[in-house]
């Protein structure tokens, strides 16, 4: 099983492909809504960036299925997410959201790496009462690798 490459791989993709749809359905929707500006593999804590907005691609699980002769992983895609009103901030973690699901779905294969990718679910995480307004919303995301 060799499969670390994907998570790479579609932190590449997300880079390549991520900012263009924000932008897009951000100006159809007459919102204000800052690009990503670094993208990364691996944790790191949404609440204590220096760089907002931030994308990172994390490993969450990996299953062997046999029956279909793939590997199937499982990757939390999260935007660490900075504004200045609550308005403004539910509305980029909106437009995230719609543009993290719609480059899955424009090309479920990832730029051709996978079998099929879907999104799965999203989590919105606002910040609590007085706290800085940081919000992550994170998308978890199936990845079918064919085995073959």
């Amino acid at each position: 099983m060799k499969i670390w490459n994907i998570y790479r791989t579609v932190k590449g993709y997300l880079e390549q492909n991520l900012n263009s749809k924000i932008e897009a359905l951000a100006t159809d929707a007459n919102i204000a809504c800052a690009a990503a500006k670094a993208f990364w593999v691996g944790w790191r804590d949404p609440f204590n960036l220096k760089d907002y907005n931030s994308v990172f691609v994390v490993p969450d699980t990996l299953k062997r299925n046999d029956d279909a002769v793939t590997d199937d992983v499982s990757i939390a895609i999260i935007a660490a997410l900075k504004s200045p009103t609550p308005d403004s901030l539910s509305d980029q973690m909106g437009i995230y959201a719609d543009a993290i699901a719609t480059v899955i779905e424009d090309d479920p294969t990832l730029g051709g790496v996978a079998f099929e990718a879907n999104v799965i679910d999203f989590d919105f995480s606002l910040p609590a009462p007085g706290s800085p307004l940081i919000g992550a919303l994170t998308a978890i995301i199936m990845v079918r690798m064919d085995r073959i």
